[in-house]
């Protein structure tokens, strides 16, 4: 949890910021958010997400995955709208935990 407490994800943010960003980059930091195995091509079923236990690691995440918002949409508009569409399903899920 030294990770979290050092602010890491603002850090790996910051580092994100004007880089161009992936597929695979994507699933990584939804895996981080989700703590399994994702593929956002795959989709994510709104009745798993549901299942999924968010802790402070898991809620620190979306730090990174807010950048990665941001940058996909100046760099791939397909990858925008899946890391979009997600982020809406993990919103609804969790009512705008997020």
């Amino acid at each position: 949890m030294s990770f979290v407490k050092n602010q890491g994800f603002l850090l790996l943010s910051n580092e994100l910021r004007h880089s161009k960003v992936s597929n695979r980059m994507a699933d990584a930091l939804f895996s981080l958010a989700c703590g399994e195995h994702v593929r956002l091509r795959d989709g994510l079923d709104a009745a798993h997400l549901e299942r999924i236990y968010y802790d402070s690691f898991k809620y620190s995440s979306f730090h990174a995955l807010y950048t990665l918002f941001e940058e996909s949409l100046r760099f791939d508009a397909s990858l925008f709208w899946s890391v979009c569409s997600t982020l809406q399903k993990v919103a609804i899920a969790y009512n705008c935990i997020c």
